[in-house]
């Protein structure tokens, strides 16, 4: 079978946990799908990267476009209007969207596999440009109603999917992420204290979250629910995610807190030093109020941070019993949670560090992958999963 591979809305370090979920997973697909082969599209800003990527496979052929992805309009243009033609001469049985966005305009002549995460657009449309929301609600409802099969990451977006573009349950295929063992390895403790010392230029205890500013990230409400909670402690709060539409909320929030100088904000980590941050965090604090899948809370649990987080969206689908829930609405709600995990004993603290341990053994990038691989398969056979 030949697969063709969407990659034009990839720009690396931008897009977040899709990102994530589309390297991750395509680092390990064209192994699980050795039989197979792989074209894999990509713009100018993202060609580099996975071609190193998936330099080991000889089953995956990269393709440069020339397309920028920073421009929405071209990128666009290319995929409604000269990606079914390239798909075509290529040959291929199946195209895998993975952005969001498959030809709507013009039809490809093979199946079509896209990966829609979320309703975020139609649910928290303040966190996109017009013109960015003009656009998502004209192309993910026609890809998901167009496409052979829809992949989502969680039974929530799955729920929310059929609820807002109508696509029949039956289309919808859950395909989950992973962490990488990078987060549960311990790295030597001397070194950890230092990337920690480097990164964050103290010793001090710290709250910790990884999340960009999009006003549904509520990353303001953390700032609130630390500096009630951690009022009197030497306590640090630590930010990992760069500026978004939220910013101007957080940063007022930042400018209440009576000692500003323990708010510390990290616009970008490498993957190793983001491990040595969870694992030293005293809680990974995630105040979302909508996730498509939640992987910050997967990847903290993986490194051993008991986890606060607001009981919504996919959330308690990743945290299960392993986390301390706040309401999304409950006033307070995210500063008790917060001082609930503080004030375990060290015994009460390693049982729920050994409870997420357990839980996210339930994730893995290679189920993720193989899982996708069905949906694939199913898409070229016509099938029902």
């Amino acid at each position: 079978m030949k697969i063709g591979v969407d990659a034009l809305f990839l720009i690396p370090g931008e897009v977040g946990g899709s990102e994530t979920w589309f390297r991750k997973t395509m680092m390990r697909l064209p192994e699980i799908m050795e039989g197979d082969e792989f074209a894999v599209y990509a713009n100018e800003e993202c060609f580099s990267a996975l071609a190193a990527d998936l330099s080991a496979y000889d089953n995956v052929t990269m393709v440069r476009t020339h397309v920028s992805a920073r421009s929405r309009i071209r990128r666009y243009m290319f995929e409604q209007f000269e990606l079914p033609d390239a798909v075509r001469a290529k040959g291929a049985d199946v195209l895998f969207c993975p952005g969001n966005v498959c030809p709507v305009l013009r039809r490809c002549r093979c199946p079509v596999v896209s990966l829609v995460y979320d309703m975020q657009y139609a649910r928290h449309p303040e966190d996109f440009s017009a013109a960015g929301l003009a656009a998502m609600r004209f192309f993910t409802p026609r890809t998901a109603r167009r496409s052979a099969r829809v992949v989502t990451i969680s039974e929530f977006s799955r729920r929310e999917i059929a609820e807002c573009t109508g696509t029949p349950f039956d289309r919808i295929d859950v395909v989950r992420g992973g962490a990488d063992d990078i987060f549960s390895k311990k790295p030597d403790p001397e070194y950890a204290a230092e990337r920690r010392m480097v990164l964050l230029h103290t010793d001090a205890p710290y709250i910790l979250t990884v999340a960009n500013s999009y006003p549904h990230k509520r990353l303001e409400t953390a700032v609130e629910a630390f500096g009630s909670a951690c009022r009197g402690t030497d306590m640090r709060y630590v930010l990992v995610g760069k500026a978004r539409r939220g910013e101007r909320a957080l940063a007022e929030a930042v400018e209440k807190l009576p000692d500003k100088s323990r708010f510390i904000r990290l616009s970008h980590v490498t993957e190793s030093d983001l491990a040595v941050l969870y694992q030293g965090a005293s809680v990974f604090l995630f105040p979302s109020v909508y996730e498509g899948f939640g992987l910050p809370v997967l990847e903290a649990m993986c490194a051993g941070a008991p986890v606060a987080a607001v009981r919504a969206g996919s959330v308690p689908e990743v945290g299960g019993l392993a986390a301390a829930y706040a309401e999304p609405d409950a006033a307070g709600g995210l500063c008790e949670a917060l001082g609930r995990v503080l004030a375990l004993t060290p015994d009460a603290r390693e049982a729920m560090i050994s409870q997420g341990r357990s839980r996210m053994r339930m994730f893995s990038w290679d189920e993720t992958a193989r899982a996708l691989a069905g949906s694939i398969r199913a898409a070229a056979e016509g099938c029902v999963v």
